[in-house]
């Protein structure tokens, strides 16, 4: 199993982050029942599949974590440098700056107080 992660790292920053995550979020879920937040755990309790509304409830906030764990931790792996010295991502000269494009757009409306309409434009 370690070969498998040391040959692609961001397959087990994936994989740590989203159990991490998915860890906490069935922790959070169970207790938000056992604190009987808003009447959780007595709703819970008078139904008639007490594990089934657990497990559902937990398995929505382990994935919900697992994937916010898995994209935060993504977003900052990538602006990392990397051993060789290559940080990912494009390196921009820093002389190069922004200019201003024209953009132009034929509106599809009728301007007010104008009787034109997009059907007479096609005519």
């Amino acid at each position: 199993m370690k070969q498998i992660f040391h040959k692609r790292p961001v397959l087990g920053l994936f994989v740590i982050n989203g159990a991490m995550g998915a860890g906490l979020g069935v922790l959070l879920a169970s207790a938000l029942v056992y604190g009987d937040v808003n009447g959780l755990q007595v709703m819970m309790a008078q139904s008639v599949g007490i594990f089934a509304g657990w497990a559902m409830l937990s398995y929505a906030f382990a994935c919900t974590f697992a994937a916010l764990a898995m994209a935060t931790a993504i977003m900052l792996h990538w602006g990392r440098e990397e051993k060789d010295g290559s940080g990912g991502g494009l390196s921009i000269p820093a002389d190069n700056r922004l200019q201003r494009v024209p953009a132009y757009a034929r509106s599809r409306r009728p301007v007010s107080g104008s009787t034109r309409s997009p059907q007479n434009d096609r005519e």
